[in-house]
C-alpha cells in the first residue's frame, strides 16, 4: 500500500479503502484514510466482528455498520477530513434478510453523516 502512494500520481489516481479489510489486515483504518486524504474519493464502509469458526478459531465476520468492532463515528470524522466524496455500505454475508441488514446500517450512518 505504501508503494502504491508514493508510486501512484496523486493527479490521475484516486483510492477506494474498505474498511473491514484495512483492520483485518492489522492496519489502522483512521490512519489510512488520513494519510490518503484528498486522494480517496470512496470508502467502503464495512464493519466486523470476531466469531468463533466451526473449529474454534477466532475470526472475523461482517455485520451491519455499527454493530462490529469498527470505531465507525472516528472513522467518518476521518473520512470526511481527508474529503472522501462517495461512501459504499458493503456486507459480504448477511446472518438474515440483507434488506434488512442495509436499512439497518443505513439508519445508524444517517444519525452520523451530515
Amino acid at each position: 500500500m505504501d508503494i502504491l502512494y508514493e508510486e501512484l500520481d496523486p493527479h490521475n489516481i484516486s483510492f477506494v479503502l474498505d474498511t473491514c479489510w484495512v483492520q483485518v489486515g492489522g492496519a489502522d483504518v483512521r490512519y489510512w484514510i488520513e494519510k490518503l486524504s484528498g486522494r480517496l474519493d470512496i470508502l467502503h464502509l464495512k464493519d466486523c466482528m470476531a466469531i468463533r469458526d466451526e473449529s474454534g478459531r477466532q475470526v472475523q465476520d461482517m455485520t451491519e455498520i455499527g454493530n462490529g468492532n469498527l470505531w465507525i463515528e472516528g472513522i467518518i470524522e476521518s473520512a470526511e477530513k481527508a474529503g472522501v466524496k462517495h461512501y459504499i455500505v458493503e456486507q459480504d454475508t448477511c446472518p438474515g434478510n440483507p434488506l434488512d441488514s442495509i436499512c439497518q446500517s443505513a439508519d445508524y450512518l444517517k444519525k452520523l453523516i451530515k
